[in-house]
């Protein structure tokens, strides 16, 4: 005699799920119970709860003993400056590749201050300043050595939302201690010291 068994897993239930801005950040956490390592969730986030986007990947299986295990994810996107409100989704994938949802969560961006990435730091040959701006205008962005000699100077038309400035050819620069500043529609609104390699 021949018998067959057939087993189905449960839809994951999210124990809890939190999203909190903080220092420019969106940090995300939640409790689910996970039992197998191929198992895994994907961040989405949305700015107008149609269309959302995967931000990230988290593997699963951190439940021991049977206890739920804490899962958490930051998103610090340049992005999220030029919106009012973000919007967070879980999607739980499991082995054979069945997958669920958690509930949304808002967060209200009206806090966030402009968040300015100058990289790399070391740099050698180029500089990358990324930033957000909630206007249209012009951006300059000023290279000084230690002495306050400006080494190298940028000016380009910036547009409303995600902006990138580059500071190419600096190659011939000695190596040391340098400062930038990023000015933006006439305001001094960054300063950065990095070194140069």
């Amino acid at each position: 005699m021949k018998i067959e068994a057939k087993f189905s897993i449960l839809p994951i239930t999210f124990k809890s799920f939190d999203a909190q801005l903080y220092k420019n950040k969106v940090n995300l956490s939640w409790l689910a119970d996970v039992q197998n390592t191929q198992e895994y969730f994907e961040i989405e986030r949305s700015f107008d709860q149609k269309e959302f986007k995967t931000i990230g990947l988290i593997m699963g299986a951190q439940t021991t003993n049977g206890v739920s295990s804490k899962y958490n994810f930051n998103d610090g996107d340049l992005e999220l400056t030029a919106h009012k409100e973000a919007y967070y989704r879980l999607k739980h994938i499991d082995m054979n590749r069945n997958f669920s949802y958690s509930n949304i969560k808002m967060v209200l961006m009206n806090s966030f201050k402009i968040n300015i990435q100058v990289m790399p730091n070391p740099y050698m040959d180029k500089l990358s300043v990324n930033f957000v701006s909630d206007a249209t205008g012009t951006a300059e962005v000023r290279l000084l050595n230690l002495s306050g000699s400006l080494m190298k100077r940028i000016q380009c038309t910036i547009t409303r939302g995600y902006n990138n400035v580059q500071l190419k050819d600096l190659n011939s620069q000695s190596p040391g201690l340098y400062t930038v500043n990023v000015i933006i529609n006439g305001k001094v609104i960054e300063t950065q010291k990095l070194i140069k390699q």
